[in-house]
């Protein structure tokens, strides 16, 4: 009984910490459509202000407006560079939560397969 209260207790954990991590995911997830968004609306104005600059005959106020742009452009690839990366880790967390669940109540479709089929014959390789 003692084992079977602290199976259900980490199992419960586990529930816990998958829907925290899916709750985060959703907020970054969110981030990234917004970053997304902005960075495209960042080229799309500071390349048609510079254009128009570049058509009107400034051509001094189109390269400080292109080179703004390019640098405004650079630091939100940078912070949506992080963001994915927190989406990509955040999914593996998540990805390995599951498998421990799996494993605890034993449901084999979702434990993933081993990357050796033959156990006594890797064992025996350096033999």
């Amino acid at each position: 009984m003692i084992d079977s209260d602290k199976r259900q207790k980490r199992l419960h954990a586990l529930h816990r910490s998958t829907e925290r991590l899916t709750r985060r995911l959703e907020i970054l997830q969110a981030k990234n459509n917004i970053f997304s968004t902005y960075r495209l609306l960042v080229v799309l104005s500071g390349g048609g202000m510079s254009a128009a600059a570049f058509i009107v005959g400034f051509a001094p106020l189109g390269w400080f407006l292109l080179a703004i742009t390019m640098m405004v452009f650079v630091v939100m690839v940078r912070f949506h560079r992080r963001i994915r990366a927190g989406i990509t880790q955040f999914e593996g967390w998540r990805k390995i939560q599951h498998e421990h669940m799996a494993r605890m109540k034993l449901d084999w479709t979702i434990i993933p397969a081993s990357g050796c089929r033959n156990h006594f014959a890797a064992s025996n390789a350096r033999v």
